[in-house]
């Protein structure tokens, strides 16, 4: 699964983590991040822009000719067909020689005989989605009369010469467009129905002074298409894409583009977990390993729980030891290792904030809050351990709650198996995976060596 850090930014304050951080941060939480995807990388000279003029294209039925300031002494003027945009907005500007993922290379020139010194963007010109990355950039398309094309010319839905005050359907009629400002969750519109001048609220983002709207004036709404019941290629400019409209707080026309959309400047292309990846190998051969070596199932629980490193795969390795010997029960004896080692994670980690924080103090930095840092993960387990140590849990419950976390550690451990791209991650990451495999080995052979000097095995 990939997760956007802005889609994050809704539910926990990460705007002054960098990506090394949330990454650490995540790790020391017992929930690996496989990879960090920068959409940055490829991005190029692209900043900025406020939209201080939009002309329609004379030559042109859709096309718009803007002047946006991206902060230099004169308004760059960009030519572009989106409908979603007005002005005073804040959008992606790829001026002349920038770069965009995929290859693109921007270059000045003319469209339509008009001259455009860049491009604004999408975000799928960004190398992001709205699904993913910004939500709030989802556009809303109301129906443009004035765009309406039918499928069958001979039996239109609409008439060509249709204007306002003509009946479309119901209370529907022809509405044209006088004034439009942005607000606070959409658009507040002036629509003239022909008679009178009407008043509506809307989140469609493709409305501009002089369209022709389908206007409800029972419910003072402007019709989408679903609205009408239309098809899209009935509408052909009236699609859900279009510029990035900018919404983040602070921006100014000028901008790198880079922070604005989320992206870290610190230099990590890519963080791949893989401690996990042989976490998961682990999980696979040591129980057929356990047995070729005959330890015992209280030394293979010894060996789950030091020589493999992320819970959930020890808790699988062990789950599995304990299905191919039935009655073994290493999987508590596995578990209570591993927790013995994690607790380890709070001492460390506060004398490292501490660390952190005296060295940041003589930079004359911020202190450093431990709330941030600090495992919570392994003081619940304890909390965990406390009650049912000291409350009575009936039998029935605790074989249900174990049969409950082995079908979810499997469900958890094929889902990131299924998501892993080995491929990539042989390519980009030969050096840690070759440095991951020799600790790995190295671990492995000090457990079963510590276990041998004790007589265990």
């Amino acid at each position: 699964m990939i997760l956007s850090r802005n889609w994050l930014n809704e539910f926990v304050d990460l705007k002054d983590i960098t990506d090394k951080e949330f990454n650490d941060e995540m790790t020391l939480s017992g929930s690996k991040v496989e990879t960090i995807e920068r959409p940055d990388e490829n991005l190029k000279n692209v900043v900025v822009g406020k939209i201080l003029e939009m002309k329609r294209h004379e030559n042109s039925d859709h096309m718009w000719v803007c002047q946006i300031d991206v902060g230099q002494a004169e308004p760059v003027q960009i030519v572009t067909g989106a409908w979603n945009i007005h002005v005073g907005d804040y959008v992606p500007a790829a001026l002349h020689g920038a770069h965009l993922p995929g290859g693109v290379k921007i270059e000045k020139g003319k469209l339509r005989g008009v001259e455009s010194n860049g491009m604004l963007c999408s975000l799928k010109e960004l190398g992001m989605t709205a699904e993913h990355d910004f939500p709030y950039a989802v556009i809303t398309p109301a129906a443009l009369l004035n765009d309406y094309h039918p499928i069958d010319p001979a039996k239109p839905s609409i008439p060509a010469d249709i204007k306002p005050g003509d009946k479309v359907y119901g209370p529907v009629l022809c509405g044209r467009v006088e004034a439009v400002k942005s607000t606070d969750g959409g658009y507040d519109v002036r629509v003239n129905d022909g008679t009178v001048t009407r008043a509506a609220k809307t989140a469609c983002s493709n409305l501009h002074e002089g369209d022709l709207v389908a206007y409800n004036t029972k419910s003072d709404t402007i019709c989408t298409l679903e609205d009408l019941h239309a098809e899209q290629k009935e509408f052909p400019h009236c699609i859900p894409d279009g510029i990035f409209v900018l919404h983040e707080e602070g921006i100014q026309n000028g901008d790198d583009i880079k922070p604005v959309i989320g992206a870290d400047d610190e230099e990590i292309a890519q963080a791949i977990s893989v401690i996990f990846l042989f976490n998961v190998i682990a999980a696979l051969i040591f129980p057929t390993l356990g047995g070729a070596l005959g330890l015992s199932n209280e030394g293979f629980g010894l060996f789950a729980g030091t020589a493999v490193n992320d819970t959930s795969s020890v808790t699988a390795a062990a789950a599995a030891w304990d299905g191919m010997h039935p009655g073994a029960n290493t999987l508590d004896t596995a578990a209570i290792v591993k927790m013995t080692r994690t607790l380890a994670i709070i001492p460390i980690t506060l004398v490292l904030a501490l660390l952190r924080t005296r060295r940041e103090g003589k930079q004359g930095g911020a202190q450093v809050d431990i709330k941030k840092i600090f495992p919570w993960f392994v003081l619940l387990f304890l909390v965990a351990s406390i009650i049912t140590t000291l409350l009575p849990i009936p039998a029935g419950l605790v074989s249900f709650l174990k049969s409950a976390s082995k079908f979810f550690i499997v469900m958890a451990m094929v889902a990131i198996g299924l998501n892993t791209d080995i491929v990539k991650l042989v390519k980009t990451g030969g050096k840690p995976i070759f440095m991951g495999f020799c600790c790995w080995v190295a671990i492995a052979c000090v457990s079963l060596l510590v276990q041998h000097l004790l007589g265990i095995w």
